[in-house]
């Protein structure tokens, strides 16, 4: 969800991680290839998303979620 949510925001609602699914789909899936992490970030990067700092931060990192962010407000309704 932090994904779609972050791809929503830096690409201004262009794209969303659907956007990105569906790119990797087509362009690995049906054509029985597998994918990187490197090709997941060039997915991303070419929905007008940079996902680097959501790494490094909270998957390869140890920060905590800021529970008070707008967009996590959204969610909660």
């Amino acid at each position: 969800m932090l994904l779609d949510l972050e791809t929503r925001k830096q690409s201004r609602g262009a794209s969303s991680l659907d956007d990105v699914i569906r790119y990797l789909y087509a362009e690995f899936y049906k054509k029985n290839r597998n994918y990187t992490p490197a090709d997941f970030q060039r997915a991303c990067e070419l929905m007008r998303f940079n996902p680097g700092f959501v790494f490094r931060k909270y998957v390869r990192g140890r920060e905590e979620l800021d529970y008070d962010s707008p967009w996590l407000r959204l969610l909660a309704g």
